[in-house]
């Protein structure tokens, strides 16, 4: 769950770019009080935005592009520098990598946190890309099936 601080400040972000009205952002903050998730989400879910308006904002915000992400572009060599454990906890997958970069798919570019247990686990400098959690998870699933975790 992100820090309620943070939800404040990207939600008043949001507004301030007019993505979605006030009253939408404190209804969608209520929705989280009473039942918790990520504020995209929730958003998503009320319909006061699209999937597609929150990446478009997220990926301009953070500069950090928006990947559709599939197998296909997925290394299988930048995949054996997570260990299967680790990708699942942090919902990341690696994409490619070249020399010391290794570009790696996330769903919250936010969580610096996790990132830096991310560059420090596979000893490689990262490039975040955003790609949604539901496509990264089959990434994990496909690439990583089989392994124990």
């Amino acid at each position: 769950m992100e820090d309620a601080k943070e939800g404040r400040g990207y939600g008043n972000i949001l507004v301030e770019k007019g993505l979605i009205a006030r009253d939408q952002l404190e209804d969608a903050f209520r929705f989280q009080q009473a039942r918790g998730g990520k504020l995209k989400d929730i958003l998503i879910k009320l319909g006061y935005a699209t999937s597609d308006e929150m990446h478009e904002f997220v990926s301009a915000h953070l500069d950090i592009p928006y990947v559709k992400l599939s197998i296909d572009i997925v290394d299988p060599e930048a995949v054996k520098l997570i260990p299967a454990k680790v990708a699942r906890e942090y919902v990341a997958i690696p994409v490619t990598v070249i020399g010391d970069i290794l570009t790696i798919a996330v769903s919250n570019p936010f969580d610096t946190v996790s990132l830096d247990l991310l560059a420090f686990a596979s000893g490689y400098s990262l490039e975040p890309i955003m790609s949604d959690e539901e496509d990264i998870l089959a990434a994990i699933d496909f690439f990583f099936s089989g392994e124990a975790l």
